[in-house]
């Protein structure tokens, strides 16, 4: 038990070796019990949250031609890619030390592999969104599950940097649609006022992924060798495809109107959700060298860093609950997701100055409620897509916005150290927290041109 608590404490850094967050000795684990410890509590509440969100509002059968119970069951698997995206990702991530020694692969080469991927990301969720609203649900997300999934098994299977450069091509292009299948799933199986709740399963299934990887990649390392990581995190991703398969039912949508507009409502989202996206990223980059600038040590580090996605997965829900409450209030379309992202915007704009105060504990506090503020946010923008958006269009939406997610940091990391650089990120971060706040003020839904049921998308 204790080698896999001691990983646990590496995979929010774990690419970044220079900072040497992969090296520990025995003596040094003193937080594990308690990260982990927080991730079950929390993955408890989250699930709780969300069952009991779930009963706020129901959905008649006639709506969408499927049982209810059924329809949350099939959201739940399509939900599952991006818990099982994201632990094929981060189990490539821990491997890299290993890669290193056993198949004397150089840094540059590694990160060759992880642009390469990155880009093909980038890439698949556009292609994935285009097609997944074209050949339907169940065809495209049995079709692109399976590809990522062999992509992963194959790259444990080929050698040289060549051979695994290409594996992770293939993975990167079939692990783009994740989002884009979860999306299409909540749009066709859910009703509208209800699928916040579907975005908040999102982030919950993400948290999953994200924190189950790094212990069960060590494990299985030390066990079984690195190629079996690759070959045993693709069968969970291969079974789901056959999943997706057997459960999907024909949704209401596949056939409907397939234009897609990018009108005012989409323009106002997609600059809220690039803001947002771009604050994320730049906490990712630069948060564990402000910190080092602070005297933090690397377990400590390690510590603070880990349950980040946790406190995403719970502002999700907290989000998702503020949506419905908003709801209740009769403040129209606009006026629910317009003040569920102003109140996350201010959460977002009061840590980051907590984060410019210089204080370790301030800064560990911020580093918290930043992801729970974005996470929260990001429900109301990704809730406002759906919501603005006909089901017949909303994976190549959601596959656009996917896509630029996965470019931020390629930008990021290229931006010379003179313009951002981690004695900077304070500033840079109170600036994009208060353009964020200033934007939300004009986020806008209108759906008057598209169906404002899922039986208006018929054929």
């Amino acid at each position: 038990m204790l080698p896999l608590l001691k990983y646990l404490l590496t995979v929010a850094d774990i690419q970044n070796d220079q900072l040497g967050l992969q090296r520990f000795t025995w003596g040094q684990i003193r937080f594990e019990a308690g990260v982990f410890l927080c991730f079950v509590a929390s993955l408890a509440v989250s699930v709780g949250g969300l069952l009991m969100l779930s009963r706020v509002s129901r959905t008649d059968a006639h709506e969408t031609g499927i049982r209810e119970s059924i329809r949350w069951l099939l959201v739940c698997v399509l939900s599952l890619p991006l818990a099982t995206v994201a632990l094929q990702r981060i189990s490539m991530s821990a491997l890299v030390p290993v890669l290193r020694m056993d198949m004397g692969v150089s840094d540059s080469s590694i990160g060759a592999v992880f642009t390469a991927t990155a880009i093909a990301f980038a890439v698949g969720a556009v292609v994935s969104g285009f097609l997944i609203d074209r050949i339907g649900l169940r065809a495209g997300a049995t079709c692109f599950i399976m590809v990522f999934s062999l992509g992963q098994a194959a790259s444990g299977v080929i050698g040289g940097v060549s051979g695994l450069l290409t594996a992770r091509l293939i993975f990167g292009v079939g692990s783009g649609a994740a989002l884009p299948i979860a999306a299409k799933a909540v749009a066709s199986y859910i009703r509208k006022p209800e699928q916040v709740l579907g975005v908040a399963l999102w982030q919950t299934a993400t948290c999953i992924g994200v924190l189950s990887a790094a212990p069960l990649s060590l494990h299985l390392n030390v066990t079984s060798g690195w190629r079996f990581v690759f070959i045993a995190t693709a069968v969970p991703g291969v079974l789901l495809a056959v999943l997706c398969f057997v459960l999907t039912r024909p949704t209401t949508t596949e056939g409907g109107r397939r234009h897609f507009r990018f009108d005012r409502t989409l323009l106002s989202l997609a600059l809220a959700y690039a803001i947002a996206m771009l604050l994320n990223t730049l906490l990712q980059t630069w948060a564990a060298r402000y910190l080092l600038n602070l005297n933090v040590s690397l377990v400590q580090i390690s510590a603070i860093l880990y349950p980040i996605p946790m406190y995403a997965a719970l502002g999700a829900v907290v989000g998702a609950t503020l949506v419905i409450a908003l709801r209740s209030m009769a403040l129209g379309r606009s006026g629910v997701y317009q003040w569920a992202a102003v109140v996350s915007a201010v959460v977002i704009l009061f840590s980051v100055v907590l984060l410019a105060s210089g204080g370790v504990y301030a800064a560990t506090l911020a580093l918290n409620f930043v992801p729970f503020g974005i996470g929260a946010f990001l429900v109301s923008v990704y809730g406002g897509v759906l919501d603005s958006k006909s089901p017949a269009t909303v994976a190549l939406t959601v596959g656009l916005m996917s896509c630029f997610a996965a470019i931020l940091p390629l930008v990021l990391n290229n931006i010379p150290s003179q313009v951002i650089n981690a004695s900077r990120l304070p500033a840079v971060a109170f600036g994009l927290a208060v353009t964020l706040l200033v934007v939300s003020f004009f986020i806008r839904v209108d759906n008057k041109s598209e169906p404002e049921t899922l039986a208006a998308s018929a054929r």
